[in-house]
C-alpha cells in the first residue's frame, strides 16, 4: 500500500506533487503561514516565552540571553513557510544560533 502512494503522490510522470501546485489559495489546499505570516510569528513568541519559564531555564535571567541550545522540528513542512516566519521571529528576538531546524 505505501508503495502505490508513493507512485500516485511522487511518480516523475504521473505524480499528484508533479504538475500542479496543490499548495495556496489556486490550489487544492491552504494552511495558515500560507496566508499569513501571523501564525509562525505567534508560535515563535510563544517558545521565547517558554524558554523564559524558571522551569524550563533555557535562558539566564540576568542577561536575558538562551544558555542552552533547543531544536525546533516542524512535521510535515511543506513549503517551509511558518518555519521561515519562525526563524525570522526568533531572530527578531536575537536568538541567533541558539536553535537547530529538524524538517519531518
Amino acid at each position: 500500500m505505501s508503495e502505490y502512494w508513493k507512485q500516485a503522490l511522487t511518480h516523475e510522470k504521473l505524480g499528484y506533487y508533479r504538475h500542479q501546485n496543490v499548495f495556496a489559495r489556486q490550489g487544492d489546499f491552504i494552511t495558515s503561514p500560507e496566508i499569513s505570516p501571523l501564525f509562525g510569528e505567534m508560535v515563535a513568541t510563544w517558545l521565547v516565552v517558554f524558554l523564559q519559564t524558571p522551569t524550563v531555564n533555557f535562558v539566564n535571567p540576568l542577561t536575558n540571553g538562551v544558555e542552552k541550545k533547543f531544536r525546533v522540528v516542524e512535521l510535515g513542512g511543506g513549503r517551509g513557510m511558518l518555519m521561515q516566519d519562525i526563524v525570522r521571529t526568533l531572530h527578531s528576538f536575537k536568538i541567533d544560533n541558539h536553535f537547530d531546524l529538524c524538517f519531518v
